[in-house]
């Protein structure tokens, strides 16, 4: 008896040990993460690269971040550039952009987004959007709203909160960040607010010509009303743009052979703002010109500098003072 008592006394020490064991190696498995997580977290203040960021990502894609630290990596990742004019005319509404400079690609986890533009203590606007695979690096236009017609200094703030959880009904985010980013904007008499120049010259007109070109599409199809009913649009033509040198805005209008123009009724994206050294294609959407009669289009699309659009960018200092224009050609039906 007295053996098997000293036995079982054995094994249960031995147990309690193993457990204490299991124990420490998992509080040491935990702190060795966090170390990890902070690493990273240094790493990209020292250097804020993308590839950096991607590493953060992926530390709140596998969960391996604390709570914490997960807010702390949202906040370095997700914090806005301001780019504002350095004066707007009084009394008018401006625009500023807030620019992500970062792609968070996420995986397993659902982002969540909400950006408000708040000034003289109240909500101008805002907007949120919910379930996307991550954050994109973008640049969002938000118009702020003087609470005077006179010239002076404003202070605005947007107010961004952004959450990631692994549920698609959003019960509880897994990571989450708030922060304000406070915005001074400047309004002068309009005489003295700063201007968007055009630029154009031979060879500036040249390369610019070059730079865009087109293709016709035939796989697009778009209905829209009219007076005498619903009509189809099939066709178009897509634009394609490289590294173009200076910055432009655009609208559009359709051009008969015989000169008469139609301009755009509808634009969904329009106009259409390049900054300098942007590539990328835009496709002309032919139910724009909400042509009524049936029939075989074929014409020009006639793109021309548009400066009063291109203030709403503060980006855009110069734009390109010139046209451009490309055939197009599609079909007008009654819908069915």
């Amino acid at each position: 008896m007295a053996k098997r008592s000293v036995a079982r006394g054995l094994f249960s020490v031995l147990g309690i040990i193993t457990i204490a064991g299991l124990l420490v190696g998992c509080q040491n498995s935990s702190q060795s993460r966090h170390a990890d997580v902070e690493a990273a977290i240094s790493q990209f203040e020292g250097e804020p690269t993308q590839a950096n960021a991607d590493v953060l990502a992926a530390l709140l894609d596998n969960q391996v971040a604390s709570a914490e630290q997960g807010e702390r990596i949202l906040a370095l990742v997700l914090w806005p550039k301001v780019i504002q004019r350095k004066s707007y005319p009084a009394g008018k509404d401006a625009s500023i952009s807030a620019e992500r400079q970062f792609n968070v690609r996420l995986r397993d986890l659902f982002s969540g987004i909400q950006e408000d533009v708040w000034g003289n203590g109240q909500h101008q606007h805002g907007g949120s959007t919910r379930g996307g695979g991550g954050f994109d690096a973008s640049q969002q236009l938000h118009g702020v709203r003087p609470w005077s017609k006179e010239p002076g200094t404003y202070k605005f703030e947007i107010r961004c909160q952004y959450s990631c959880t692994p549920d698609r009904n959003w019960d509880k985010p897994l990571y989450k960040c708030e922060f304000s980013v406070p915005v001074e904007v400047v309004f002068v008499e309009e005489e003295k607010a700063e201007k968007v120049a055009l630029v154009s010259n031979p060879e500036l007109d040249r390369v610019m010509r070059a730079t865009f070109t087109s293709g016709y599409r035939y796989d697009a199809t778009f209905s829209y009303s009219t007076p005498s009913g619903r009509r189809d649009a099939n066709g178009g033509t897509q634009i394609y743009y490289n590294t173009i040198p200076v910055a432009t805005v655009f609208t559009y209008v359709f051009r008969y052979p015989d000169g008469r123009e139609v301009g755009h009724t509808r634009g969904i994206d329009l106009p259409w703002r390049f900054r300098a050294d942007s590539s990328g294609s835009k496709f002309i959407r032919t139910s724009e010109f909400a042509l009524e009669k049936p029939g075989k289009y074929v014409g020009t699309v006639v793109l021309r500098a548009d400066l009063e659009a291109a203030h709403t960018d503060p980006a855009i200092k110069t734009i390109w003072d010139g046209e451009l224009e490309f055939p197009i050609m599609f079909n007008v039906e009654p819908s069915e």
